[in-house]
């Protein structure tokens, strides 16, 4: 029984991510805001007490300064030097003391401290010849305390007080925290609305690739997903479309494989049984009919066996895991060659050689074996009675080339790129007479393409064929029998 494929949730994969990535998105969102809310807040609340610190600590400098060169440090004097210096605020309050902290001037019309002696803190402090300044941001307002020594001379005579209470920074700073925080919320609104298109978009991408996904499960290769951009999404659809063509292609190629083999193996066989059928059902044969039957079945099943064998010769290509080493390639053609002279005697065709010296290469004793012995073969297969093979080793530059020239029948033109696919025969009422299957120049192909070799082909039909087989030649540093 066929096990029934569980459903693809189509929502729930992208869903999960793309509410990982709102949820960060969010989260670095918040983060952003608080800190375009707080911090340039907190540069601006900064710069404003730094500027009061200036301003009102050179203010009291001044006046100091002026109180100092006062030979009578009365109520008017002082008064008078608050006014030439135009000191007076209407949110500032001015206190003057003496050395002892007795005030001797207050700007406020209403104090009653003249002639007290006052305790502030900043008075305290000023009194011990320290510069004092103190600002506390609440509600809507600045409160700012500053105090100085007044020195005549490197004698400490008194001190000057200020209080100052600024709402209109406060109110200015209040405006740019507003104003702040609605452009945070435009942003919000943008982001958000940004946010949901773009997670729109991209759960449609996501639903595109699980609808691909879905198809190749389902068996249909043929599915392509059309996807826009070159975002890694983009890549990951022109990635899986690359891998679908492959599979698909692979899919063709494998049922096109089994529909040969099998055409292949159905022919000796329906023969096989046709000429058992005529021995069995034919009670009057003649004993010389008979083994001439028996002949016929006997060649039948030795086509049968060279089959199987090169299908298993196939398969070993494709399953291959032995690692390639060095191997001398002369060795090989000697040894293909020895053992092909029989079907080149029986033929009536002459076998040439040439070696050449240094011929090594990097490759398996055993798809070396199947690469010589099947040009070889084929070369001696389909030749003329009386023609010749000559097989040619040799070295050039840092290749090494072998050839295999034949006298035969040739290949025409326009089947010369067909000759290395499986089954592909360019007689094939000939081949059949010769027992050929049309494997034989695949394995060839795909055990070059293991090696990393270059198959030539140069033919004339009804004149001959050359096959060339390049290798590379192995490094300097590889030993024979090494791996590289």
């Amino acid at each position: 029984m066929q096990e029934e494929l569980a459903p693809i949730d189509e929502t729930r994969a992208p869903r999960g991510l793309r509410n990982a990535i709102m949820l960060v998105y969010v989260l670095l969102l918040l983060v952003v805001l608080v800190i375009v809310n707080i911090y340039p807040m907190r540069i601006m609340e900064n710069k404003i007490v730094d500027t009061a610190r200036v301003d009102m600590l050179d203010d009291a400098a001044t006046l100091a300064s002026a109180v100092g060169n006062i030979s009578v440090h009365s109520t008017d004097n002082i008064g008078s030097a608050v006014s030439v210096l135009n000191l007076n605020r209407d949110n500032r309050r001015i206190v003057v003391t003496d050395q002892y902290g007795v005030v001797g001037y207050d700007s406020l019309s209403s104090s009653r401290l003249y002639g007290q002696i006052v305790t502030f803190s900043e008075v305290l402090s000023a009194l011990s010849g320290q510069d004092v300044f103190y600002c506390i941001h609440e509600g809507d307002s600045f409160e700012k305390w500053a105090a100085t020594p007044i020195m005549s001379g490197d004698t400490l005579c008194g001190t000057v007080y200020m209080y100052e209470q600024d709402s209109n920074s406060a109110l200015l700073l209040k405006n740019i925290a507003y104003n702040l925080r609605m452009v945070s919320l435009g942003a919000i609104v943008l982001s958000a609305v940004c946010l949901l298109l773009f997670n729109k978009a991209l759960g449609k991408r996501f639903s595109k690739l699980l609808a691909g996904v879905r198809e190749a499960r389902l068996g249909n290769f043929n599915y392509r997903i059309k996807m826009s951009g070159s975002d890694e999404l983009a890549r990951i659809a022109t990635e899986f479309n690359d891998l679908s063509a492959r599979i698909q292609a692979n899919d063709m190629a494998r049922r096109r494989f089994v529909s040969d083999a099998s055409h292949e193996l159905k022919t000796p066989l329906a023969s096989i049984k046709l000429l058992s059928d005529s021995i069995s059902q034919n009670k009057n044969i003649s004993r010389e009919t008979v083994n001439e039957f028996l002949e016929d079945i006997n060649g039948e099943i030795v086509r049968l066996i060279r089959i199987s064998e090169e299908l298993i010769a196939i398969n070993k290509v494709d399953d291959i895991t032995e690692e390639p080493y060095i191997c001398d390639l002369s060795h090989t053609v000697k040894k293909a060659v020895e053992r092909l002279k029989v079907n080149a005697k029986m033929a009536k065709v002459k076998l040439q050689t040439e070696y050449g010296s240094g011929c090594s290469v990097v490759a398996t004793e055993d798809g070396l074996y199947h690469i010589v012995f099947n040009l070889i073969e084929n070369a001696i297969k389909y030749n003329r009675e009386g023609g010749r093979v000559r097989v040619r080793l040799r070295t050039e530059e840092d290749k090494v080339l072998l050839s295999v020239l034949d006298t035969g029948i040739g290949i025409p033109e326009h089947d010369q790129r067909r000759v290395f696919e499986r089954f592909f025969r360019v007689d094939k009422n000939r081949s059949r007479a010769t027992g050929g299957t049309g494997l034989g120049l695949s394995i060839v192909k795909e055990w070059a393409d293991k090696f990393d070799a270059e198959i030539r082909l140069e033919s004339f039909y009804g004149e001959g064929s050359e096959f060339t087989v390049i290798f590379p030649l192995p490094q300097d540093e590889q030993k024979e029998g090494e791996t590289p």
